[in-house]
């Protein structure tokens, strides 16, 4: 279920509303900086009742545990951004060029706590985030997605990025690679029963993006897989994977093979989840900061992590989610 169908850049720039049932719009960010002991993760999404308004969360992952977490709602005075005001995406230049830009107040916590329970009001403190993502391969296109129930248009891109995080007295520098994501369509998380995604840019070039979605009555078996490699020899789409699914808000397993299977090889990675913040999809979108355990609800894990391909080592990211049984 992929293509080398390349996108237009209307398909990359901020939608206008369209009149459909839970229709949404959501974009992602990823930055792992290991070398700076930094992370930083983002991501936008509609309200479906009043498509004006966006949802913002941002993460901040520091060393020991740590978290600088934000939640925000408020509508884009500029078109071409995903803005709540304090936290903004904004596509510079479709395809090719988006930057972060976050000036706000922020909740110290860290991992233990949002894996037991949501997070509780206290003490926020400011911080400032600024990232500038340019595209280092093509921007990915994964048609044919009208089936699945989280929207219709779902584009990826690894790129670098360069930019800062300041807090307190410090200024700490964000020099990376990552991916971002951008989706659209109607949306409604209450329909999914699990995901792992895997994404990473290595020294060489290689990238990779590997996405292993369960919905439905029978969640032990994947509904679809989708992805890509690139190499030397280009773009290789995804023709099956072997992920781990998560079973518990502790986003084990920590360390994994993801076997990705193209149309040129099949390829182990080894990956070790080093960070984590947990989240819980609220329904029919939207992200509570900490984890729900009531029945039915999804738990989503989100942690910066290494992978290992071959000789190759790099920052990359991986997503799981966990459903709890009703």
């Amino acid at each position: 279920m992929t293509s080398v169908e390349r996108p237009l850049p209307e398909h990359d720039r901020i939608q206008a509303v369209r009149e459909a049932s839970n229709w949404s719009e959501s974009l992602l960010f990823t930055a792992h900086d290991s070398a700076n002991n930094v992370s930083v993760w983002a991501h936008w999404s509609r309200i479906p009742s009043r498509p004006h308004i966006w949802e913002g969360v941002l993460a901040v992952y520091l060393p020991d545990g740590e978290l600088l977490l934000h939640r925000s709602f408020g509508s884009s005075a500029d078109e071409q951004a995903a803005s709540t005001g304090p936290l903004s995406f904004t596509c510079t230049a479709p395809l090719e060029k988006w930057t972060l830009s976050f000036d706000g107040m922020a909740r110290r916590t860290d991992t233990a706590t949002v894996t037991a329970i949501p997070l509780a009001d206290g003490a926020w403190e400011p911080v400032q985030v600024s990232a500038t993502f340019v595209g280092s391969a093509p921007t990915w296109s994964a048609r044919g997605m009208e089936s699945q129930e989280w929207g219709d248009g779902h584009l990826e891109q690894p790129g670098s990025i360069t930019g800062s995080v300041t807090f307190g007295d410090l200024v700490i520098p964000l020099e990376t690679a990552g991916f971002r994501d951008h989706s659209y369509g109607p949306r409604d998380y209450a329909k999914v029963s699990g995901d792992t995604w895997v994404t990473g840019v290595f020294p060489s070039g290689r990238a990779v993006l590997a996405l292993q979605v369960w919905t439905g009555s029978e969640p032990d078996a994947p509904k679809f897989a989708v992805g890509f490699v690139d190499d030397v020899d280009g773009r290789h789409p995804v023709t099956a994977l072997t992920l781990p699914r998560l079973e518990s808000t502790d986003g084990g397993p920590q360390t994994f093979d993801a076997v990705v299977v193209t149309d040129k090889e099949e390829i182990l990675i080894g990956i070790e989840q080093t960070h984590r913040s947990n989240f819980t999809f609220d329904s029919p979108v939207g992200m509570t900061l900490g984890s729900r355990t009531d029945a039915d609800d999804i738990v989503v894990t989100e942690s910066p992590a290494r992978l290992r391909w071959n000789d190759e080592v790099t920052d990359g990211w991986v997503e799981k989610t966990f459903r709890f049984p009703s």
